[in-house]
């Protein structure tokens, strides 16, 4: 009888241990990836000019914040920014690059630069250079979605370099 208690000990302690009754979630291992994926697919949707598209990339309080201008929150106001955008100029070229990305269970941040080459609707051309901090929530679904999209021109270049 005490040989039977002591196997079964065995097999709850090692079924405790290898399915975890309350093990933390496993951090997801390719969040950098899924993020590159949407910025991805954010600037095939943007190339196209479809603003809805873009806005879909958010979660549903979430909010753009642009330097100089209002704050966008919520899928109807960003959606709003966007289309503004695209209907004032004939194209542009987007670019992101993803300097630093962070993760914990739900939740990632992304510091990034992003930079827009436009062309005005009166052929004018100009570029617009920025630096990104993103509030990135993975909903219930599994997708992550910007929960804050916060951006501002980086400063011009001096002599001084602050190291890590």
């Amino acid at each position: 009888m005490k040989k039977l208690l002591t196997i079964k000990s065995w097999v709850i302690m090692i079924t405790a241990v290898l399915f975890g009754c309350d093990a933390a979630p496993e951090l997801d291992k390719n969040v950098e990836a899924q993020i590159r994926n949407n910025w991805d697919m954010f600037i095939e949707y943007w190339h196209n000019q479809d603003a809805a598209a873009c806005a879909a990339f958010y979660a549903d309080d979430g909010i753009n914040v642009p330097s100089d201008y209002v704050i966008n929150k919520g899928p109807v106001a960003i959606e709003g920014f966007y289309r503004f955008l695209f209907e004032n100029n004939i194209s542009s070229h987007y670019t992101h690059s993803s300097k630093y990305v962070s993760a914990e269970s739900r939740t990632a941040v992304e510091f990034a630069e992003f930079s827009v080459d436009w062309l005005s609707n009166d052929s004018t051309e100009w570029n617009y250079n920025a630096r990104v901090l993103v509030h990135w929530e993975k909903n219930l679904a599994g997708e992550w979605k910007i929960k804050a999209f916060l951006f501002n021109s980086p400063p011009k270049q001096t002599t001084q370099q602050i190291d890590e």
